[in-house]
């Protein structure tokens, strides 16, 4: 290994330098091209990086690497100890696997996790077509071996536009975890990112993620990532993923304000919810509905018909989250009491009903008996509400 001199030469690319076949990657290197370096003895502590030929140095034969990770080295190695970065636009399918293998042996086998990112980040950089298996590998690596969550998000995000793109992206066979089935299939590839990846993404919601641009991006990688799994057969995603991941993407809907949105889909988890086991309802969806049309009048500035109207419509799934509570004697019979009586005392705090006799009975009732069950279960988000509405419908 010989130090080079930083002085860029000879950087015609007509001149071919090598035509490496010894791992199995016939792969031209030039001028330009990315290459990773392997098989150094005396200095290995540079084996396994990423490195773009500079130039040529005609007295020894041996190529200047300026490395990826430190562009003020440059190294000069022997052809034989590098290996181009392949580009499937010019090598076939077998060539790239072999690439990706090698990446994967670097980090699962050997350990060295930091040089399985470097390489599978220089192979999505050398190509055009973007590779949804690379893109899942760099977002478990980053996510699960290195901590370093807004990379993670980037390959979350990527691997999902990817695997929407008209064009099926190429697959290559290794695994994620040692054991693990390989990733071979678009839609093995689609169950991850729906699974794993889509649980990421909520784990990093559930972190307390408050920037607004961050959760605008989530919301639509979220998207992205449902409509591939709407895409695959119920035998890899099932009708009860699905109802999960509708209720998760509902949350997150809710934090952007985006209210009608998040009440669609919390329909969509109970349907699904009920397309996995008829007779069973996602009572954990049907639950929030009702306020998603209170919040949609109150907080984003209806006139008053409007907020009338949609009041009038929360009120009715109020009602429905009551009766199939009900209906399945399910013990939250209480929360949906509570919450219907909430959304007619409102709508007479908001002048959109009259205070008739009749109307504050309806809204006493239901008030009154969850505020019973929600003190005998200690429920004091349930207890604190009740007491608002049995304290204020008096003034009433």
């Amino acid at each position: 290994l010989h130090p080079s001199s930083n002085t860029e030469i000879g950087l015609s690319t007509a001149i071919i330098m090598s035509t490496n076949s010894s791992n199995g990657n016939d792969v031209t290197i030039t001028v330009g091209t990315k290459v990773l370096i392997q098989g150094l003895d005396k200095a290995p502590q540079y084996n396994y990086h990423i490195g773009t030929v500079i130039d040529q140095q005609q007295a020894t034969g041996r190529l200047s690497i300026r490395l990826r990770s430190n562009p003020k080295k440059v190294l000069g190695i022997k052809p034989e100890k590098l290996t181009a970065v392949p580009n499937l636009e010019t090598v076939e399918d077998h060539v790239y696997g072999k690439f990706c293998n090698l990446a994967h042996d670097v980090g699962r086998v050997q350990g060295k996790y930091k040089q399985e990112v470097e390489i599978l980040e220089a192979l999505e950089e050398v190509n055009t077509i973007p590779q949804a298996s690379v893109f899942i590998t760099l977002w478990y690596l980053y996510a699960q071996k290195l901590n370093n969550f807004d990379k993670a998000f980037t390959y979350v995000a990527q691997a999902a536009l990817a695997l929407n793109l008209p064009i099926i992206p190429s697959v290559n066979s290794y695994e994620l975890l040692p054991g693990e089935t390989a990733l071979t299939t678009q839609e093995g590839l689609i169950k991850e990112l729906a699974t794993s990846g889509f649980g990421f993404l909520m784990d990093c919601f559930l972190g307390g993620e408050r920037d607004v641009g961050k959760l605008e991006k989530t919301c639509q990688v979220m998207e992205n990532i449902i409509i591939l799994a709407e895409r695959v057969s119920r035998d890899e995603i099932s009708f009860e993923i699905l109802a999960q991941m509708y209720f998760c993407y509902s949350d997150v809907l809710q934090k952007m304000s985006k209210f009608m949105e998040a009440a669609e889909m919390y329909k969509k988890a109970d349907e699904y919810r009920q397309m996995h086991a008829p007779g069973e309802r996602y009572v954990s969806a049907l639950l929030p509905l009702p306020e998603m049309f209170m919040c949609e009048a109150v907080l984003n500035e209806h006139p008053q018909s409007k907020m009338k109207e949609l009041f009038e419509e929360g009120i009715a799934e109020a009602r429905n989250s009551l009766k199939i509570t009900t209906e399945l004697n399910d013990e939250r019979v209480y929360k949906a009491k509570t919450l219907l009586a909430y959304l007619l005392f409102k709508s007479i705090e908001l002048h959109l009903a009259a205070p008739t006799i009749d109307y504050c009975q309806e809204t006493l009732s239901p008030a009154q008996e969850g505020y019973q069950v929600a003190m005998a279960k200690g429920d004091q988000p349930a207890i604190d509400q009740a007491h608002f509405i049995l304290d204020n419908l008096k003034l009433a």
